[in-house]
Parts: C-alpha cells; sequence; structure tokens
C-alpha cells in the first residue's frame, strides 16, 4: 500500500513516499522545472513550490496519481468561467485544465534512492 504524507506550507507541497519506493516518478508540467536528487534514505521526497506574479499560486494544485510503474505528479490549472472566457484561447486541456489563463510556474524538487528513475514531460514536448 502506497502511504503518503502531505504537508501544505504557504505557497508548496511534499509529499514522502515511504519505502518500497516506485520504479519511477513521473512528473507531467505546464509551466515549470524538475530538479532531481538523491534521497538520504530509501524514501522518495518530493517538493513543489508554487509562484506567479499574476495569479493565485494557490489555484493551480498538483495531483498524485499511483500508476502501475510508479507514481504520476500532474499540475491542474482550475478551469475558467465560460463567462469571462476569450474566444480566441484554445479550450482547456482535458489532463492539465486551463494552462492559456494561468501564470502560475511550479519548480518540483525530487529525491529519489538508488534504482527510482525521473522522468518529466513538458506539456507540448
Amino acid at each position: 500500500m502506497l502511504a503518503i504524507a502531505l504537508v501544505a506550507a504557504a505557497l508548496a507541497l511534499e509529499w514522502h513516499l515511504p519505502p518500497p519506493a516506485p520504479q519511477v516518478v513521473d512528473v507531467h508540467l505546464v509551466h515549470g522545472e524538475v530538479e532531481v536528487r538523491r534521497s538520504p534514505d530509501a524514501a522518495v521526497h518530493v517538493r513543489a513550490t508554487r509562484t506567479s506574479a499574476h495569479d493565485d499560486p494557490a489555484s493551480m494544485r498538483i495531483q498524485l496519481i499511483k500508476t502501475e510503474r510508479g507514481v504520476l505528479f500532474i499540475d491542474r490549472y482550475p478551469d475558467r468561467d465560460i463567462a469571462d472566457a476569450n474566444e480566441c484561447l484554445p479550450p482547456p486541456d482535458p489532463e492539465h485544465g486551463d494552462i492559456w489563463q494561468s501564470h502560475v510556474e511550479v519548480h518540483v524538487v525530487v529525491a529519489v534512492p538508488d534504482g527510482v528513475r525521473v522522468e518529466w514531460h513538458r506539456y507540448g514536448e
């Protein structure tokens, strides 16, 4: 069973996945960067810090999803109000939400023990 401790600070989220560690930590981001480090123990540690000069950083959520290969971290942006929608923008992305009107960025630090692979996928690449 995957036990997850979630600690929410002002704009940071932390996850600690105790052993046994997943085989793969998969990170899907739209606006952000990933930094990979060696874990100080046998657990996986993830810290995501959200920032924005224009929008409320807390409006962007990060979801953790258990997969067959390990865990998936994905950023999720709030859907826009249809009444305020700009007709020139594409519709919200089914996986990430309304990425077109958000300026929230996330910096993710993933610390993994030996044998755990980190895969990072940026939206559109």
